[in-house]
């Protein structure tokens, strides 16, 4: 059995809380219920690397990249 990864980022936003773990993987999650409403692959994020704006989800990545999702 594999150990879980660590979540590396947290924002909450609105309704909405995202996590990103050290794995890579990107999960929306309802605060209202706990469901999972999104789930995303992308490179590991920085520790704490993350910011929404207006309506956009700003994710830095542990190799450099600023990443820019959303409308």
């Amino acid at each position: 059995k594999t150990a879980d990864p660590l979540i590396d980022a947290v924002v909450l936003a609105d309704d909405r809380l995202v996590v990103a773990g050290s794995n890579g993987d990107l999960r929306v999650l309802s605060t209202a219920d706990g469901r999972q409403i999104a789930k995303q692959t992308l490179p590991a994020p920085t520790w704490d690397g993350m910011a929404i704006a207006r309506g956009r989800l700003y994710y830095a990545t542990q190799d450099g990249r600023l990443l820019c999702l959303g409308k």
